[in-house]
């Protein structure tokens, strides 16, 4: 209702014989209000409601707004402005409008905190990635619960277009180059060259501008094809472009959220991306980064992509990769890496990333839900057969005819000989000398012996040896109780 209609239909209900406060209640306004224009002329109410501002369409959401800038004060308008709508679908007022009703606001909750740049040149089409890590404290929930997060952020120079890859852990070599595979399926295919901070991930050591680059991850450059440029040190306007976009990741998409776990943050950073980020209007370029990004797409190595797609998998910590609804094992020494499948006829075949050599193969099952396990995975391969018997032996090195033991057992068990030297080490821990050469001798009189024959054996042989112990513990016991009992009937007679 305009101020002049008020005016007006006040008037005209306290004319009517309506008292204040039934006027207030008709006209939702408070009495004082009522009694406030009830004193002014219609000259006066004009002059005053000239004064009086507009009212904002953000009142309606004031606490909520209020509340939300108290507790996460550097939340970006963008950001703040698409909670708002969440949770007040009525207000459809576009940003700068935001901006002003909140100036007052945010002066309240000031942090003074500044950081300044240098301008950098734009770069060419499908020129350069600029990469940066970055790690942040998200909150899991309203009671003070939070999550540390790590993630490795990816921005084309030209068309800012960004990817974000997202672990629970700080970033490892393997992990790194991971996220590079990630980027590039994201972005559909591989840039000219990548741009870098001076990290242990990349570089070994730089002097005189000279770089030695970590070797794995020049291997990984040279494969895929990459210039890796290293910024000098302590400058990181070098790369300014993904310095912000860190600061973009963290201020509106992690800032002022809850996450339950690091899948909620893959899950919510990609729709971030492909609605938010990547989608706005950048301030810088004016442009949304998808429409940019198309110029780019020709200039990129995209055959690289495609030979690669769908093809690598996550190694996880009991050594096991999924794929294709069955889990099959690879060497214990690839927990929890990443490696790359391929299927050939009726065979999985399972290769390391870093030279494609091959590292274990399965045949396929026709049903799913199937664990498919090469128990030589979890064994040390370094180790011959001879090294684990000459261990075993130095476990029984004061037992007489042990190796004649071993030599017995690897005859028995041919295919499965090391497991069964491993069995007799542990139980070399669990059974004195005295057992051993007690034992001994009757298991080599026999034609099979076997680690769990020799256990049954062992145990047997404590078990009697217990036995026979007790009983003269028992005889000895009887025979100190029987002159005392003796003596002491005597005693009782004579008295």
């Amino acid at each position: 209702m305009k101020g002049v209609e008020m005016y007006h239909k006040i008037k005209a209900y306290l004319s009517e014989g309506k008292s204040i406060r039934e006027t207030g209640s008709i006209l939702c306004i408070s009495p004082g209000t009522v009694q406030k224009y009830s004193k002014m002329d219609l000259a006066t109410s004009s002059v005053y409601l000239k004064k009086v501002r507009r009212k904002s369409r953000f009142e309606i959401a004031s606490s909520f707004i209020d509340e939300e800038l108290q507790q996460h004060p550097q939340m970006k308008s963008t950001k703040l402005l698409r909670k708002i709508r969440r949770n007040y679908p009525e207000i459809t007022t576009k940003v700068r409008a935001l901006r002003d009703y909140i100036k007052p606001i945010r002066e309240k909750y000031k942090n003074n905190k500044q950081r300044f740049y240098r301008p950098v040149i734009n770069h060419k089409d499908g020129g350069q990635v600029q990469v940066d890590p970055g790690e942040y404290t998200v909150k899991v929930d309203i009671t003070g619960k939070t999550l540390k997060v790590y993630f490795i952020v990816f921005v084309f120079s030209y068309s800012r277009m960004m990817f974000v890859s997202f672990q629970e852990r700080p970033y490892k070599t393997d992990d790194f180059l991971k996220a590079h595979l990630e980027a590039f399926q994201f972005f559909g295919g591989v840039a000219k060259e990548y741009v870098y901070d001076q990290t242990k991930l990349v570089v070994i050591e730089e002097k005189y501008r000279e770089v030695w680059f970590n070797e794995k991850f020049n291997d990984f450059a040279l494969r895929y094809e990459f210039l890796p440029v290293v910024c000098e040190g302590y400058d990181p306007e070098s790369k300014g472009k993904v310095e912000r976009s860190v600061s973009y990741v963290k201020d509106d998409f992690l800032y002022g959220d809850y996450f339950a776990d690091i899948e909620s943050v893959r899950r919510g950073s990609t729709e971030w991306l492909n609605s938010v980020a990547n989608v706005r209007i950048h301030a810088v370029t004016n442009r949304k980064p998808t429409e940019m990004f198309a110029e780019e797409i020709p200039y990129l190595k995209t055959n690289i992509c495609q030979k690669d797609e769908n093809i690598y998998r996550q190694v996880d910590r009991t050594g096991l990769i999924n794929y294709q609804g069955n889990k099959y094992s690879v060497p214990f020494i690839y927990q929890n890496k990443q490696v790359i499948v391929k299927t050939k006829d009726s065979k999985i075949i399972i290769y390391r990333i870093e030279d494609e050599r091959e590292i274990a193969s399965h045949f396929i099952p026709k049903a799913k839900g199937k664990q498919i396990i090469n128990n030589n995975h979890y064994r040390d391969i370094k180790k011959n057969i001879q090294t684990v018997k000459s261990e075993t032996l130095e476990l029984l090195r004061g037992v007489n005819s042990a190796d004649l033991l071993l030599t017995k057992i690897e005859e028995s068990s041919p295919k499965y000989v090391r497991d069964q030297l491993v069995g007799i080490q542990k139980l070399s821990q669990n059974y004195p000398e005295n057992l051993w050469e007690e034992c001994i001798p009757k298991l080599l009189e026999l034609d099979v012996v076997k680690t769990s024959l020799v256990e049954k054996m062992l145990s047997a042989t404590r078990k009697r040896q217990i036995l026979i112990v007790e009983e003269e513990h028992f005889v000895q016991t009887k025979s100190t109780l029987d002159r005392p009992v003796k003596a002491y009937m005597r005693g009782v007679k004579n008295a």
